[in-house]
C-alpha cells in the first residue's frame, strides 16, 4: 500500500471518493506543470503537491474515478 512508500503524509483510512482536485490530476495524468493549483501554490515554494500521491492511492484502493457527464 501507499502508505508504507510515504510514511510522512497525511493519507487517511477514510479516503473514499474521488474529489474534484483529485479527478484533475488524474486526468492530467498527474503533471504538474500542467495543473492550475501547481502553478497558484506551488511553483514559486519550496513544498510539493503531494495530489499524485494521493491519487494513485484512490486508484489503488477505489479504483478510476468516475466518468463525467
Amino acid at each position: 500500500m501507499y502508505k508504507e512508500n510515504l510514511p510522512h503524509l497525511p493519507i487517511r483510512d477514510n479516503i473514499r471518493l474521488w474529489n474534484r482536485t483529485a479527478t484533475e490530476c488524474y486526468e492530467h495524468n498527474c503533471e504538474c506543470k500542467t495543473c492550475f493549483i501547481y502553478k497558484t501554490y506551488f511553483v514559486d515554494n519550496d513544498d510539493f503537491c503531494h495530489m499524485k500521491f494521493y491519487v494513485k492511492y484512490l486508484l489503488e484502493k477505489i479504483g478510476l474515478p468516475p466518468k463525467k457527464a
